[in-house]
């Protein structure tokens, strides 16, 4: 389910009022799933991946060690 449907589908289930007022939390909890996501990614990037996006192996731990509410 994407980010879009779900909140509709969340909308529908508790109230158009109350469902306005959970779209930021949802929206922040899709932010950090996809941080999260991306930084396990990044972490099994080879050095040729990195290397094509001008990153070098010690930022990509860096980065990838973070917690996912930290940008």
């Amino acid at each position: 389910m994407d980010r879009t449907h779900g909140t509709i589908v969340l909308g529908r289930l508790i109230g158009r009022s109350s469902g306005r007022m959970l779209i930021p939390l949802l929206d922040r909890v899709w932010l950090w799933r996809d941080r999260a996501a991306e930084r396990k990614m990044l972490a099994r990037f080879d050095d040729r991946a990195l290397q094509d996006i001008a990153v070098d192996r010690a930022t990509a731990f860096a980065e990838a060690a973070k917690p996912f509410w930290r940008a």
